[in-house]
């Protein structure tokens, strides 16, 4: 009986150091597994790494030589791994982020400097087109006063007119005033003459305009009596 129960507890015995040993056996099993899982993503990190090597520099990483870090250089690289653990958590689409926002501001850079360069240019050209023009109004203005004085002392045969700018620093926006004096009359403004003298007023600047630049054909209508019998024959 006695020689039973210690084969009984032998056989616990082992079946207790069986099981301890499947424990064992399992963890080493979940181990390696993990271990291998790990392998893997350790090289697919080198893979990664090989490549980008290979794009970004040309070389393999198998031809790179590697010197023992120096006591300096390894506390500097524990110091920039610490910094690095001090940023916490990196954004890898900040990156692609970054390029976008680069790319559209050089866009946009771009598309400005062609819109001052556009409106330089603009600028110029109505600069050029202001002086010329200020230039041919002041010469046609001048000339048209001459013929005007001309040939409105030829309709009334005598008195004096002349054209006035009200605004003689801007000639592009300026208006004109005409003043007028009929023989034996003051010298007025358009406006106070009578209707028959207003008429042969606005004829002597319509006549003076044709005398600048002749038109081969011109049809008045609506003449007058005053008008057309006193000026017919200083026209004629």
């Amino acid at each position: 009986k006695e020689a039973l129960e210690q084969e009984n507890q032998q056989m616990l015995a082992y079946e207790q150091a069986i099981k301890a040993l499947r424990h064992e056996i399992d963890a080493l099993t979940s181990k390696v597994s993990r271990l291998d899982v790990e392998r893997t993503e350790h090289r697919l990190k080198i893979e990664n790494l090989t490549e980008n090597i290979r794009q970004n520099y040309g070389t393999e990483i198998d031809l790179l030589e590697t010197e023992p870090l120096l006591p300096e250089d390894e506390e500097r690289l524990t110091e920039l791994k610490e910094k690095i653990q001090e940023l916490g958590t990196v954004n890898l689409g900040t990156l692609e982020e970054y390029e976008e926002l680069t790319t559209r501001y050089e866009f946009l850079s771009k598309q400005q400097d062609d819109l001052s360069r556009s409106i330089a240019e603009l600028e110029e050209a109505i600069t050029k087109i202001n002086s010329t023009t200020r230039k041919k109004l002041r010469e046609a203005f001048e000339a048209l006063k001459v013929k005007f004085s001309e040939v409105f002392i030829t309709l009334f045969g005598g008195g004096r007119a002349e054209l006035i700018l009200t605004d003689e620093n801007n000639i592009l926006e300026t208006g004109i005033d005409i003043i007028a004096q009929p023989p034996g009359k003051k010298l007025q403004n358009i406006t106070l003459l009578s209707s028959g003298e207003k008429a042969l007023t606005a004829l002597s600047i319509l006549f003076a305009g044709f005398l600048i630049k002749p038109t081969p054909l011109c049809i008045l209508d609506a003449r007058s009596s005053f008008v057309f019998d006193s000026s017919s024959l200083r026209c004629s």
